[in-house]
């Protein structure tokens, strides 16, 4: 790999722990997929009700609890966005999902962010509701419903993250993991959860993306 295309070194990091950290990436991504990653786009809004907001109503003393209509209106729209993807066969054992949901801007922070507007990839982090595992609960038993998996108990590695974006829409990834691969989950997690682990998360010179772009 030449200087020009060499990854930039994150603020905090020392040389060491910046090659120890990538030689644990290099050595993930080689234990991971048995097949190639599932990646798709579901586009339009992220739904703000989710699956544990129950409606309920009182009959003869006793409070029924059921699944609101935005919700199972939801569920069908991921579904049907999803269904082309999914593979022939539930996929076996161990699967990473990864869900990243694009909100819209309100109109203030779209103001605020003008110069960006015309960057589809523009985004900024959305710290009110709703509750990040909540969505991503409502898109995976749609993703079980729709057979990419045979039960939801397979999934061993899920990133889930939520931001305002300028195309709102969910952004799906899911593959196979290499059983192999838990062996150094321990190593890793120490790496990332070490208090001298503080990357700088300002953008990389001369582009809008940061090193975890």
């Amino acid at each position: 790999m030449s200087d020009s295309t060499q990854m930039p070194m994150p603020m905090g990091l020392t040389p060491k722990q910046f090659e120890d950290f990538h030689k644990q990436e290099m050595k993930m991504a080689s234990l991971i997929a048995a097949m190639r990653a599932i990646r798709f786009d579901i586009f339009g809004e992220p739904a703000k009700t989710t699956s544990q907001q129950k409606g309920v109503h009182i009959s003869h003393k006793r409070a029924i609890f059921y699944t609101k209509a935005a919700v199972k209106a939801e569920h069908r729209r991921i579904r049907a966005a999803a269904w082309p993807h999914r593979p022939k066969t539930p996929l076996e054992g161990p699967i990473y999902a990864r869900l990243t949901f694009y909100f819209p801007m309100t109109q203030a922070l779209a103001t605020k962010s003008i110069e960006h507007l015309s960057d589809l990839d523009y985004a900024v982090w959305k710290t009110t509701r709703p509750d990040t595992d909540n969505s991503g609960k409502v898109v995976l038993d749609a993703l079980t419903e729709c057979g990419f998996w045979k039960d939801d108990s397979q999934l061993c590695v899920t990133v889930l993250a939520k931001s305002f974006g300028v195309l709102p829409h969910i952004g799906v990834c899911i593959r196979q993991i290499s059983p192999d691969s838990a062996g150094i989950l321990p190593d890793m997690l120490a790496l990332w959860e070490s208090d001298s682990f503080a990357p700088d998360l300002s953008p990389v010179p001369g582009t809008k993306k940061t090193f975890w772009a």
